[in-house]
């Protein structure tokens, strides 16, 4: 499909992600924005026919393909298609770039495998027979409805079975599902679900205490609002004692 073919029944044209009017068309030429490297030319219409047999399903697959091979475009066609900016102004002109590298930092946690951070030692767990408890490590993460930040801070405890784990890498477990599109509830089972598999205490617990933006900034915005989220695994689960004496712990966290 050649950029700026417009449809013979309505006039709209095609941008090379999708069909618009040809007054959003030339703005969006005249803002400077590129596809594959290459500006939007002037509208030219074709033949009925000639549209009839273009193949469409062949078009979204080649857009499709050049997106992922080229996420900055995509982040230049969403400042101009979508929030309506001038791509082409200083301010902006690096921006594709930075966001395309902060997002592969914020879902780092796709490319974390959590076995290879739970290090386990027998060496120092003999007699220790009391929960071990991590508090107040800090949680980024981003809501996978609307791509909008979650913060805030978790805190996870185990009862040991011979075996302890490095306090940092309780830190580093939290990061690897935290750095990914994520809902609270799924991240807080995850956490307990890998610490469970890869050290095997008698139990554990996580409790995570987060502000979401989806909440705060948009929809509803009632800001300041907190969610918290638990799952208990084991003793943890299964003792009154235990669990009550970990949630107690949990709750002396700081605010988020």
């Amino acid at each position: 499909m050649e950029l700026g073919t417009q449809k013979p029944n309505n006039g709209d044209a095609w941008n090379g992600f999708e069909w618009v009017s040809p007054d959003k068309y030339e703005e969006q030429r005249l803002r400077g924005l590129l596809f594959n490297n290459t500006p939007l030319p002037p509208l030219q219409a074709v033949p009925g026919a000639a549209l009839r047999d273009i193949d469409m399903a062949a078009v979204e697959a080649r857009v499709l393909a050049h997106m992922l091979a080229d996420p900055e475009h995509v982040v230049q066609a969403l400042l101009a298609t979508v929030i309506g900016e001038d791509v082409t102004r200083g301010g902006l002109l690096e921006t594709p770039q930075r966001a395309v590298k902060a997002w592969q930092h914020w879902t780092s946690g796709y490319r974390l495998n959590p076995a290879d951070v739970l290090k386990v030692f027998e060496d120092g767990a003999e007699g220790c027979d009391e929960m071990v408890v991590v508090r107040d490590i800090p949680v980024y993460s981003h809501c996978e409805h609307h791509l909008a930040p979650i913060f805030g801070t978790a805190t996870i405890g185990y009862l040991p079975d011979k075996r302890i784990v490095g306090l940092s890498k309780l830190v580093r477990l939290a990061d690897v599902f935290a750095r990914r599109l994520q809902v609270q509830e799924r991240m807080t089972n995850q956490i307990a679900e890998a610490l469970m598999e890869h050290l095997k205490p008698l139990g554990c617990g996580v409790v995570i205490n987060a502000r979401h933006m989806c909440m705060e900034s948009r929809g509803v915005q009632c800001a300041g609002t907190s969610t918290i989220t638990s799952a208990l695994r084991g003793v943890f689960k299964d003792d009154p004692r235990v669990r009550s004496e970990f949630l107690e712990l949990a709750r002396e966290t700081r605010r988020v």
